[in-house]
């Protein structure tokens, strides 16, 4: 027999985001899913570069773009 070859795809790992992106949003929201422990570092916008730079260099790991400064 000959063998079949498969590609499967995975976005969000095995997440539905429909279903769980709100599941996750509002646990986040009653604090019962802390995410803020989770980034390393804040940029603001006029940083984007630089951050791109530090990842760039393995110097930056889970940063968050602050779109309000």
């Amino acid at each position: 027999m000959m063998g079949e070859r498969h590609m499967v795809r995975s976005s969000y790992g095995g997440a539905r985001p429909r279903r769980d992106f709100p599941l996750l949003a509002q646990l986040y929201l009653d604090g019962k899913l802390n995410l803020d422990d989770l980034i390393t570092t804040r940029l603001s916008l006029a940083e984007i570069n630089d951050g791109f730079a530090a990842m760039s260099e393995n110097k930056l790991f889970r940063a968050v773009i602050d779109m309000t400064h």
